[in-house]
C-alpha cells in the first residue's frame, strides 16, 4: 500500500515501536494493576491490593512480571498464524463484550448511581467523597484536550486497527481483508469512543474523572485501594459487589492487555519475515519451520530485543515517549487508507 520507502519506515517503526515493549509495560499499570486491586477489595484480600502496589512500586516485580509474559507472548507467536488469528479472535470478542457491559452499566445507574456507589467505597476505606474531587470548572472547549483524550480511550481500543479480520488477511484474500479490517475496525472503534466519552461526561463525571486520573483519588494515605489509571478503575466501583459483574469486567480488561502484547508481537515479528524477502535483513530471518508452520528466526530475534528494551527500561531509565509511540503508528498505519 505505501510504497517501498514510507512501507520501510513503518516495518521499523513496528519492529522497535513494539519491541521496545511498551504494550507489555504500560498495560500492567493500565490493566493488570487494578485487576489484583480490585479482586483483592472485593474478597477483602489485603494480598491481593499488595500485589497490585508491588506491581507499580517494586521494581523487581515488575521486570519479573514483564520479563515472563514476554517469554510467554514469544511462545505463542511460535505457532500456526491461523491458532494465533484464532486466539486473537476469541479475544477481540471478549473485549467487544465487555465495552458493551461498561456503556450499559454506566447508563444504567447514571450520575447518581456512580457517586453514590463511590462514596460508599470510599467511605469504606476513609477517604474523600466524590464532591471534593473535582477539577475546577472547564470554562472552553479544548480541541487538543479532546483530541488527546480521543487518542487515550482508542489506545484501550484492541479492535480500532487490529481486528481479527486484518490478522486473517495473513490466512486467506489477505489484500481485500486487510483494507477491509483497516477501515471498518477504525469505523467500529471511533463510534465506541464517542459513545465512551459521552458516558464518561454523563455518568462518572468529566470534572471528576480529570481530577482522579491526574490525583488520584485517596486523601494522604486513605482512599479506595484500586489506582485509577484507566477507565477500567472507574467502572470497577459500581461493580465491585456484583461479583458475575466484576468478573466479567476484569476479564474483558485482560483482553486489552493480552490482545495488545499479542499483536505488537505479531506486527513486529511479520514485519522481519517480510523485511527479510525484501533483502532488508538475512534471508534466515525468513525461515519457517516445518512442524510449526511460523517463521521461527524473526520470532526468537524479535523476542530478544523485547527482553533487552524491556532491562534497558526499568533498570537503566531508557525511555521513550508512549505518545509518539502511539502516535505514530496510527500514522503510518492509517496511511494505508489513502490507497483504498
Amino acid at each position: 500500500y505505501l510504497g517501498p520507502r514510507v512501507g520501510l519506515i513503518q516495518a521499523l517503526v513496528n519492529i522497535f515501536g513494539y519491541g521496545i515493549g511498551l504494550d507489555v509495560q504500560t498495560e500492567v499499570s493500565l490493566v493488570i494493576v487494578p485487576f489484583f486491586q480490585a479482586l483483592g477489595v472485593a474478597f477483602h484480600n489485603q494480598g491481593l491490593i499488595n500485589l497490585g502496589n508491588e506491581l507499580v512500586s517494586n521494581t523487581t516485580y515488575y521486570f519479573a512480571f514483564t520479563t515472563i509474559l514476554i517469554l510467554l507472548v514469544g511462545l505463542v507467536m511460535i505457532f500456526s498464524i491461523k491458532w494465533v488469528s484464532r486466539v486473537i479472535s476469541s479475544l477481540t470478542v471478549l473485549q467487544i463484550i465487555g465495552t458493551i457491559a461498561i456503556i450499559a452499566l454506566l447508563a444504567y445507574i447514571g450520575r447518581g448511581g456512580f457517586i453514590s456507589a463511590f462514596n460508599d467505597l470510599s467511605a469504606q476505606f476513609k477517604g474523600p467523597d466524590y464532591s471534593s474531587l473535582l477539577s475546577p470548572p472547564i470554562t472552553s472547549f479544548s480541541i487538543f484536550g479532546t483530541f488527546m483524550l480521543g487518542i487515550m480511550i482508542m489506545g484501550n481500543l484492541f479492535i480500532y486497527n487490529n481486528a481479527p479480520v486484518w490478522v486473517g488477511g495473513e490466512v486467506k484474500k489477505g489484500y481485500k481483508t486487510i483494507r477491509a479490517g483497516l477501515l471498518y475496525s477504525y469505523i467500529a472503534a471511533a463510534v465506541i469512543s464517542l459513545i465512551l466519552v459521552y458516558v464518561i461526561v454523563a455518568d462518572i463525571g468529566q470534572r471528576f474523572f480529570l481530577y482522579t486520573s491526574v490525583n488520584g483519588w485517596t486523601n494522604s494515605s486513605s482512599g479506595i485501594p484500586i489506582e485509577p489509571y484507566s477507565l477500567l478503575a472507574y467502572v470497577i466501583i459500581p461493580a465491585i459487589h456484583n461479583i458475575p459483574l466484576l468478573i466479567l469486567l476484569l476479564i474483558s480488561g485482560l483482553t486489552w492487555y493480552i490482545s495488545y502484547a499479542l499483536i505488537g508481537a505479531l506486527i513486529g515479528i511479520r514485519a522481519m519475515f517480510a523485511a527479510s524477502f525484501d533483502r532488508m535483513l538475512p534471508e534466515k530471518f525468513a525461515d519457517v519451520s516445518v512442524k510449526l508452520k511460523s517463521p521461527y528466526v524473526s520470532t526468537i530475534v524479535f523476542i530478544l530485543i523485547a527482553l533487552i528494551f524491556n532491562y534497558l527500561e526499568i533498570y537503566q531509565g531508557f525511555s521513550l515517549s508512549l505518545m509518539f509511540g502511539v502516535i505514530s503508528y496510527m500514522i503510518f498505519q492509517y496511511l494505508s487508507l489513502i490507497h483504498i
